[in-house]
């Protein structure tokens, strides 16, 4: 198992981000709402619990076959899975991207690996 390149990342955040809008579009339909905090909460159930109870991998994950885990190469915790999420909000997130390993990775102890 090794780690992720540069531009698989990419790939997994254009599909899980194109996913999440599909969803909160459909949601918003049915709804009649378009408020930034539904599309927050679907945000973040979306990583939680695709990551944590999918073996670590999203949508966009599956598709590029890589997939979440701890340093130790195991399932990560739900309070890494978690933590991992809430970092991602951060708006220096996507600029650790520029320089390494991304933020909401190394902070929360968890990295992507190939699950080819």
């Amino acid at each position: 198992m090794e780690e992720i390149t540069k531009g698989t990342r990419i790939i997994n955040f254009i599909i899980d981000h194109l996913f999440i809008l599909i969803l909160f579009f459909i949601i918003s339909v049915i709804t009649y709402s378009t408020s930034d905090s539904l599309y927050l909460l679907l945000y973040l159930f979306y990583y939680i619990s695709f990551e944590f109870f999918n073996d670590g991998q999203t949508v966009g994950k599956l598709i590029t076959k890589t997939k979440v885990v701890n340093i130790k190469n195991k399932k990560p915790s739900f309070i890494r899975i978690l933590w991992r999420t809430l970092l991602r909000l951060n708006p220096f997130d996507m600029a650790s991207f520029l320089f390494g390993q991304e933020g909401h990775d190394s902070i929360s102890r968890t990295k992507l690996i190939t699950t080819k």
